[in-house]
């Protein structure tokens, strides 16, 4: 994790495409997989997988806007600089990578149920059975970031 913390991240999308995307990824994912508390917060875990029952992409937007406000400035932070990241990458990409990739890649590692909580999806809506609510959310909000991030904390 040294490591990781020495490697500068500005700009990182520049050179990421132009070398080896999947260093990166194996760094972050590392990183996100050793945080004791998940980017999107424990606290927020159920509410997070309703907002992925959500068909209508508007709403969701909106739903997601008003959680990303609930979580503390560093995660809010964190989470905006991340799907910035991943959309500049994306684009930068050409077609080898789109927003459903990283948020099947990363969604488990930003959205992490309480070990306390039972994993199974028993008490979710038909709608979150069908698609991985934790790739819907963090697909969503990649895509979407601009609108979602555009108020709350900036530092």
């Amino acid at each position: 994790m040294e490591e990781l913390k020495r490697f500068s991240l500005t700009n990182l999308a520049d050179p990421i495409v132009d070398n080896d995307v999947f260093v990166v990824a194996t760094f972050l994912k590392r990183y996100f997989y050793e945080l004791p508390e998940p980017l999107l917060m424990f606290k927020l875990y159920t509410r997070w997988l309703e907002v992925a029952a959500i068909t209508d992409v508007a709403l969701r937007v909106s739903y997601l806007r008003t959680l990303a406000a609930l979580l503390d400035e560093v995660h809010f932070n964190v989470l905006r600089y991340m799907c910035e990241f991943f959309s500049d990458l994306i684009k930068k990409s050409g077609l080898l990578l789109s927003e459903t990739s990283v948020a099947q890649e990363f969604g488990p590692l930003f959205l992490r149920a309480p070990e306390k909580e039972p994993t199974q999806k028993t008490n979710l809506p038909q709608a979150v059975l069908q698609d991985d609510p934790h790739a819907v959310v963090v697909s969503t909000l990649i895509a979407h970031h601009q609108d979602i991030f555009s108020v709350c904390f900036v530092s």
